[in-house]
């Protein structure tokens, strides 16, 4: 994907487990949170391929977020599951995911779990560039 200010990657020690955060700016109507959490998390499991190579487990939607894991076979020749979390609030949509090796899915499982709970969409402050006023 191309740089942005609104889009980070960490890559682990181990060069294969990663996180992935990005911002993207949303509908102010809070109405269509749902549907725009929806679609965006649809786009993201579509994005990965479809089965037998991925298979989306786990899928959990709300009205304003989503949560998924998905299972890959590629890389060889153990696979990858990558979690993900899909946020819209505040005229804001997150997108979160965090991805390992299916061997070190034990021992990555909790680290990607706090890493998905700590995601918050907040409102700006007053006076910060693109806050609106009440």
């Amino acid at each position: 994907m191309a740089p942005s200010a609104s889009r980070v990657e960490l890559v682990g020690p181990d060069r294969r487990s990663r996180v992935y955060l990005r911002a993207l700016p949303a509908a102010k109507d809070p109405a269509r949170c749902a549907t725009l959490t929806r679609q965006t998390a649809e786009d993201a499991i579509s994005s990965w391929g479809s089965p037998p190579y991925t298979q989306a487990t786990a899928k959990v939607f709300g009205e304003d977020q989503a949560e998924f894991e998905l299972r890959r076979v590629d890389p060889k020749p153990f696979g990858e599951v990558i979690w993900y979390r899909v946020i819209c609030r505040s005229a804001a949509i997150a997108i979160a995911s965090c991805a390992a090796l299916q061997p070190r899915e034990s021992a990555m499982k909790p680290i990607c779990r706090e890493i998905l709970d700590s995601v918050e969409v907040a409102p700006r402050a007053a006076g910060e560039p693109g806050a609106t006023n009440p």
